[in-house]
């Protein structure tokens, strides 16, 4: 066959628009024209020379057509009174495939298909509405064979071209949306929505994503250059009431999900390889610039609204890692400043605890074990300093501001509290206080130790140390012995004995289990106690029945005085000694 006859077959492959009366000047109406094209063009190449085509009703095709534009073809959507379509015929993969001409002149942005004005109350460029689609029998259909629907494929193979210089650039989808209306509420480079509740019987769908990228083999994003974005979203942000958002997921969660609605999820995963990824960031926030003229107030990396507290429990930021090497449910490493407003809770987040005045702390570490209610405070450092713990007391009005103290101000507590089965008690407490009117650098200080008595729950002050250096301790009344009797540790707790009689007098001390009982003492402690003898007669002290015994000359004569100082030297086990 000659090279002439094999172009005339090839040229009865192609219909063009044009043979069909189609005129491309943008004044005439080609709709016939081009609807005539498409019923000649069953299975064939439809072409559009290049041109402006005016169209005022749809055009119908079987889907059977290849549609091949020339460059600079365009359609003015406002002379189309509907819109575009072709009929979906059984067995074909596409309802239109559109192609540019390969021989068509090659410009700086050569255009497939390019709609350049409309307007009405609701435009749409290019609309793909599916509808109801059988793509083969339903007996064809099972659980694992349920085919797939695509609204919109695009499917590129680039190619070096022009002596082997490939493209600047290669894109399956470039979406530009260059509208600036004035009070428009939206102008959306993608716009993804759903229709219609989703039932689709007992083969429901298990995944509706808005947009899905999963290539089956090469790359689903690909960077050659040291940063990478799998998606990059860019340009100028605005918005209503001046709130502006890259990023908005605002679904409404439908009554199916009942366990897990995550509005943003991260699963990535590593190559099986032998490598190492430095770091992998789930979240990362960075200003790279900050414009001329331009300030920002408040820079927050996350945020969370107040408006989060419609759910029973609502946390700001949850981790559940476990503890291990390496794990930490919240790390913070740099030596910037950490504020926490509220209450900071440690092993204890189901409840806050409260002392015995009432007072629910804003630090609380509450646990179970000596390990998860304790606190450490370590320093490591080659100098002959500390660690330390401050109080601050200002009668100032507002944090961080000055008020001069009074003498008698209290500076700190530290108070111990036990439970008696329903609620906390205070048993002891250290007090640190002014004693003394301060001055210009200069605060008289002092410190107190109280305990509660038995019986009681308000602790009473056993020991002062004042501003002179002073120690003040408590000091009962005397307990008075003019006979000859066995002395009880509630006589020597007194810490001193009178006599006042001229008989002679004999003191047995206590037995070493009764000092015991009373005197909850370690070994090798012990107090001091005195007699004041001013009877004319004798007043002797010595040992107890058992297990205490005497040191010394324990006779007091009349008229004079002696010092002793009890020790506990074992278990039930006492020495007592003549001091002075």
């Amino acid at each position: 066959m000659s090279n002439a006859a094999k172009n005339i077959l090839k040229l009865q492959d192609i219909v063009s628009v044009v043979d069909f009366g189609a005129v491309g000047d943008g004044v005439a109406d080609d709709t016939a024209a081009i609807q005539a094209a498409l019923t000649a063009s069953v299975s064939r190449v439809l072409c559009f020379p290049t041109g402006v085509y005016r169209l005022t009703s749809n055009l119908v095709g079987d889907g059977s057509q290849i549609v091949e534009y020339e460059a600079g073809v365009t359609f003015p959507v406002g002379s189309i009174s509907g819109v575009v379509s072709f009929a979906y015929a059984l067995g074909q993969s596409y309802s239109m495939r559109i192609r540019r001409s390969v021989s068509s002149p090659t410009t700086v942005s050569p255009t497939v298909l390019n709609i350049t004005s409309g307007k009405g109350d609701n435009a749409t460029v290019i609309g793909v509405s599916g509808g109801y689609f059988q793509a083969r029998d339903e007996n064809d259909v099972n659980a694992s064979n349920k085919g797939v629907l695509y609204g919109l494929q695009l499917s590129l193979v680039p190619r070096v071209v022009r002596n082997n210089i490939p493209y600047d650039d290669v894109a399956g989808l470039v979406v530009q949306n260059d509208a600036d209306v004035a009070g428009a509420r939206g102008t959306d480079a993608i716009y993804i929505g759903r229709n219609g509740a989703g039932a689709f019987g007992n083969d429901e769908a298990q995944w509706v994503t808005g947009v899905t990228v999963a290539p089956s083999v090469g790359y689903a994003f690909r960077s050659t250059g040291g940063n990478f974005c799998g998606i990059n979203i860019s340009g100028r942000m605005v918005g209503s009431s001046n709130i502006g958002f890259s990023f908005l997921g605002d679904s409404t969660i439908q009554s199916s999900v009942t366990d897990t609605a995550a509005i943003y999820r991260s699963e990535p995963s590593t190559q099986a390889a032998s490598f190492t990824l430095t770091n992998l960031r789930h979240f990362s926030a960075t200003l790279t610039t900050l414009g001329a003229g331009s300030s920002i107030t408040y820079q927050t990396g996350y945020y969370a609204s107040p408006s989060i507290s419609g759910a029973a429990n609502n946390y700001g930021f949850f981790s559940q890692l476990t503890a291990g090497a390496g794990n930490w449910n919240f790390y913070a490493q740099s030596d910037a400043a950490n504020y926490f407003g509220g209450q900071v809770l440690i092993n204890t987040a189901a409840t806050a605890v409260s002392t015995s005045g009432s007072v629910s702390a804003q630090l609380q570490v509450a646990g179970t074990s000596g390990a998860r209610s304790a606190v450490t405070f370590a320093r490591f450092s080659n100098d002959v300093n500390s660690p330390s713990l401050n109080f601050i007391k200002s009668r100032g009005t507002s944090i961080g501001s000055g008020g001069a103290l009074s003498s008698g101000d209290l500076i700190s507590t530290i108070g111990f509290d036990g439970n008696d089965g329903s609620t906390q008690v205070r048993a002891a407490n250290i007090i640190a206080g002014v004693d003394g009117a301060p001055g210009t650098g200069a605060m008289p200080g002092r410190i107190s130790i109280s305990t509660t008595p038995s019986g009681s729950g308000t602790p009473v002050e056993r020991l002062r140390v004042d501003s002179s250096g002073n120690i003040i301790e408590t000091q009962p009344a005397p307990t008075a012995i003019n006979t000859t009797t066995t002395l009880t540790v509630a006589n020597l707790r007194t810490k001193i004995i009178t006599s006042t009689t001229a008989a002679t007098v004999t003191a047995t001390l206590p037995t070493g289990a009764d000092m015991d009982s009373l005197y909850a003492a370690g070994t090798d402690m012990g107090f001091n106690w005195s007699v004041i003898n001013t009877g004319s007669n004798a007043f002797t002290v010595q040992q107890g029945v058992s297990a205490h015994t005497v040191l010394g000359n324990m006779t007091v004569a009349a008229s004079s005085s002696g010092a002793f100082r009890s020790r506990r030297s074992g278990a039930s086990t006492w020495v007592t000694y003549r001091v002075i």
